[in-house]
């Protein structure tokens, strides 16, 4: 059975080791720290003091989108001004 927090057609995933859920792979990879031989999650305090937050759907983000942000448009699409 899927899971419905994790559409195919997204970047979403859901990390194997402490089961919290993340909008993109970038803020998986991040809430992961140590050697790669001896790696683990960061808590959920340590992922709030380094600013990661949850969105509208419950998933970690590393930063919040700002009004105006075009999401998920390329960078140097988006009037001149990288994200």
């Amino acid at each position: 059975m899927s899971d419905p927090r994790l559409p195919f057609y997204t970047d979403r995933c859901k990390c194997p080791t402490c089961g919290e859920y993340f909008n993109s792979t970038y803020a998986f990879d991040q809430h992961r720290q140590g050697p790669i031989t001896d790696r683990r999650c960061l808590s959920v305090a340590e992922m709030r003091e380094k600013g990661f937050s949850t969105n509208a759907t419950g998933h970690w983000i590393t930063k919040p989108y700002s009004e105006g942000d075009a999401i998920g448009a390329d960078p140097y699409q988006t009037k001149g001004r990288p994200r």
